[in-house]
């Protein structure tokens, strides 16, 4: 049998005309009509979840236990679900029919668990996750950190758990972050209160002024009590000073 050996050239281009025309000759060329690529050992996904329904998403998971989620609104949480539940592997988990077994937890599955659980069963903070029920617990400054205690002896025996501890490290400083600003604006909102002690140490309280005014031109003679009572009687609550009482009786 005459065989012609094509040079490289020539190879390239019938290769390209026959792609072209819909034959396939390699796995980059164009696959014929019907024509599945997929690799038959792996297993189809018929659980059918849309993430796009997600409120809560994933930031971290080690596909076992632990995964830490965000909503819309920014606040993390931490969920802790038992993968080896048959419950949770017949919803969540891709099912082999090769094998005919449940694959191992991914990201999917476990966000969509997460978001099928209640608002009813979200804590926050240490004591709903030490001492309740609470499947979906938001995560404050003092649980960051006892998470993160733990997840040091974690990590060195489940290296998987690492991304968990990495998310948690940053939600930590976000979280120092925040109530540092807090505290800023409670000093900001202190100077201010000075500011008006100063104020009011200057002169009579603008808020009581004219009712002490008036009440004193009509009663020259009153006392310091009787003038406390008139105005805490005008004003619920009121505690005149004796200072603005003074000061009030040299300007008539």
């Amino acid at each position: 049998m005459n065989r012609t050996i094509l040079s490289f050239e020539e190879y390239v281009q019938k290769t390209n005309e026959a792609d072209l025309f819909g034959v396939t000759t390699s796995s980059s060329g164009n696959l014929p009509s019907g024509y599945d690529d997929r690799d038959p050992y792996e297993p189809e996904d018929l659980r059918g979840i849309d993430p796009s329904k997600h409120e809560l998403k994933i930031i971290a998971t080690d596909e076992n236990e632990f995964a830490i989620l965000q909503d819309k609104a920014g606040k993390k949480y931490v969920y802790y679900f038992d993968s080896s539940d048959p419950d949770f592997a017949n919803e969540y988990l891709i099912y082999n029919d090769q094998t005919e077994e449940y694959e191992s937890p991914d990201a999917l599955g476990i966000e969509s668990a997460a978001n099928d659980i209640s608002k009813a069963n979200y804590g926050i903070g240490v004591r709903d996750w030490e001492n309740s029920d609470k499947e979906i617990i938001e995560l404050d400054e003092e649980l960051v950190d006892d998470l993160l205690e733990n997840f040091e002896k974690w990590v060195q025996r489940e290296p998987n758990k690492k991304s968990v501890q990495d998310a948690l490290k940053t939600i930590s400083v976000e979280l120092s972050q925040s109530n540092e600003s807090e505290e800023y604006g409670d000093d900001e909102e202190s100077e201010s209160d000075e500011i008006t002690r100063v104020m009011e140490a200057e002169g009579i309280h603008p808020a009581i002024r004219e009712k002490l005014m008036g009440y004193l031109k009509d009663n020259p003679d009153s006392t310091f009590p009787e003038a406390k009572k008139f105005i805490s009687d005008k004003i619920a609550g009121w505690k005149l000073s004796e200072e603005d009482f003074d000061e009030a009786k040299n300007l008539m």
